[in-house]
């Protein structure tokens, strides 16, 4: 019991110390420069004067997480005339990210975060290696513009295009 106790206090205490070192909305996205599944480098701050739509998936090759890649590929030319640049961001392996793409014909940016070094910055949970599913939006001047938590796969891209052009 002890034990089991112990285990629940330094998981909340964990949650809580990383959600309060997490950005909020309004301030400014000073992201991490990282690689893409494909080696490319990918620096947040070169896309000023762009939207960025920054969504968090559990794990590649799963309903929901290939659900919501396929919706925001439908989507991609619209967000693309929205002046947006999309990144899909799981702890999956950068292989097993390629091969995601590849299977499914996907057309947005996927970053293999791996060390959860994006999703610490944002605040993002991880339970048991694998990502909840949230996203982030972060506006033409660099500011977090929109964090949502737990999102419906089916409804996600919808939503983030719908306030990007309002």
């Amino acid at each position: 019991m002890k034990t089991v106790l112990t285990s629940l206090l330094l998981t909340s205490f964990t949650f809580f110390c990383s959600a309060a070192l997490a950005l909020n909305v309004g301030e400014s996205a000073k992201l991490p420069i990282v690689k893409d599944a494909t080696g490319s480098t990918v620096d947040f701050a070169a896309n000023k004067g762009k939207w960025q739509v920054i969504y968090f998936y559990p794990a590649v090759f799963t309903g929901g997480c290939t659900a919501e890649a396929h919706a925001y590929s439908e989507l991609m030319d619209q967000f693309k005339a929205a002046n947006t640049v999309v990144y899909g961001v799981s702890s999956n392996s950068a292989d097993k990210q390629l091969a995601f793409i590849k299977a499914n014909s996907l057309k947005m940016i996927m970053l293999p975060d791996t060390k959860r070094v994006l999703g610490k910055v944002l605040g993002v949970q991880n339970t048991g290696g694998w990502y909840n599913r949230d996203t982030v939006l972060i506006d033409p001047q660099g500011k977090i513009a929109q964090i949502r938590r737990d999102v419906n796969p089916m409804q996600d891209a919808k939503i983030a295009l719908e306030f990007i052009r309002k």
